[in-house]
């Protein structure tokens, strides 16, 4: 867990060198992720404390939670770097990318969520904590994600690469 969050947030960064990006991307992922410990913490669930076994969801909602907006944001940016206006690539970024992107948060949600059927209780908190929390996380992505994005604007716009060279960097 102390490992995973500075790694995400170092490969954010490399990734998407503007801080508008880092604040469309974290804020839901803060939100989803929080929402999915708290929706456990609910009745009939009711799982309000921590074992050996689920210390470190919160790592791994946050490792799997964040891939929903990656690619939500990836493909936002590709639409401003065509040179679309904000209102249209976040209006394309959305209606191109929900499906895959909520097809993948369910397969990994019912990964998760197998566990559920264990007797040991710490697998069992396990599906129920990564279950809800990836589910949740997508929801906050495509909740909060567009409105952030709206908000910050140009901002989210991509540096052009210049000419002779490939997005990757290289001449």
């Amino acid at each position: 867990s102390a490992v995973v969050a500075p790694l995400v947030i170092c490969s954010s960064v490399w990734f998407y060198p503007s801080w508008a990006a880092l604040v469309a991307l974290f804020i839901p992922l803060a939100l989803g992720t929080w929402a999915g410990f708290a929706l456990v913490a609910l009745p009939p669930l009711s799982i309000r404390y921590l074992n050996t076994n689920t210390a470190f969801l919160g790592s791994i909602v946050v490792g799997n939670g964040i891939n929903t907006g990656i690619m939500l944001l990836a493909r936002i940016q590709e639409e401003l770097a065509l040179g679309k206006r904000v209102k249209d690539a976040i209006a394309n970024g959305v209606s191109e990318s929900w499906r895959a992107t909520f097809a993948a948060a369910l397969a990994s949600a019912a990964s998760y969520g197998s566990l559920i059927f264990t007797d040991f209780r710490g697998f069992n908190q396990f599906g129920w904590i990564g279950g809800i929390g990836i589910v949740m996380c997508w929801v906050a992505m495509y909740w909060m994600m567009p409105a952030l994005c709206l908000l910050l604007g140009e901002r989210l716009r991509p540096r052009p690469v210049p000419a002779g060279q490939s997005a990757a960097g290289s001449s």
